[in-house]
């Protein structure tokens, strides 16, 4: 992990015209400034700051494109703004920072150099309740999407945590998940899953619907048609609500 964030600095400070240093580079065991202890997430805001959820240390760290560090905050426990094993974060248009907070199951917004805003969540398996969290996205609008591992879903909230939807459980079928690790949302707003315990990617609507299925069944069978699902975003951009034909 050390090394792919010591690659991403190197891309972003290149990209800033600036030379990395070989003498410094980021990380390293421990619990210094700029060292970790098992980082599990890295996001970056739109104008090149690094975050990354340092686990072990249960906090996260604030790096400029040099690689300098200049912002921390967490600590152990369950206070406002402390952590238990934080894994997955990211980054809003606005800057804002949301972290899941697996063993406290809750999220936490901050602003962007840690200020506290607001957390959601409990152990449980009720609508804004979690059982591990273990990453977080956000999709254009400003919707955060929470990939839960050990209740087989995503959950969906407004900025603020209000709660607007969820999807998943224990299975193999399309739609279901065995600890889902990982989520990602691209620009039109789809919603990608790591499922990791099926040891495939799921894609779904913002609302949950699973518009992968070909692809996922082409996992086992070899017949998918990965351009029908091309076909139904060509669709959609332009307003066609039918299912696209097969060709």
């Amino acid at each position: 992990m050390n090394r792919r964030i010591n690659s991403l600095l190197s891309r972003l400070v290149q990209s800033e015209g600036q030379a990395p240093s070989a003498d410094a580079p980021l990380g390293g065991e421990g619990s210094q400034v700029g060292q970790f202890k098992n980082p599990r997430g890295v996001a970056v805001d739109a104008a090149g700051h690094l975050y990354v959820a340092d686990e072990g240390n249960h906090r996260i760290q604030k790096f400029n494109p040099a690689g300098e560090c200049i912002a921390q905050w967490g600590g152990f426990g369950i206070a406002f703004g402390e952590f238990k094993f934080p894994q997955g974060l990211a980054v809003d248009a606005a800057g804002h920072v949301y972290v899941a907070d697996s063993r406290n199951h809750r999220v936490q917004k901050f602003t962007s150099d840690g200020k506290f805003i607001t957390l959601w969540g409990s152990v449980g398996d009720g609508d804004e309740q979690f059982n591990q969290p273990c990453d977080v996205a956000v999709d254009p609008e400003g919707h955060v999407y929470v990939v839960e591992a050990l209740n087989h879903r995503v959950q969906k909230f407004d900025p603020e945590g209000r709660f607007l939807a969820k999807w998943g459980e224990f299975g193999a079928e399309a739609g279901q998940f065995k600890f889902p690790q990982g989520v990602a949302v691209n620009a039109k707003g789809r919603v990608y899953v790591a499922d990791e315990g099926n040891h495939r990617i799921q894609k779904f609507s913002a609302e949950g619907e699973c518009i992968a299925r070909a692809q996922l069944a082409a996992l086992s069978t070899g017949s998918a048609r990965p351009d029908q699902d091309h076909r139904r975003d060509e669709q959609e951009s332009r307003g066609d609500p039918r299912p696209p034909a097969d060709p």
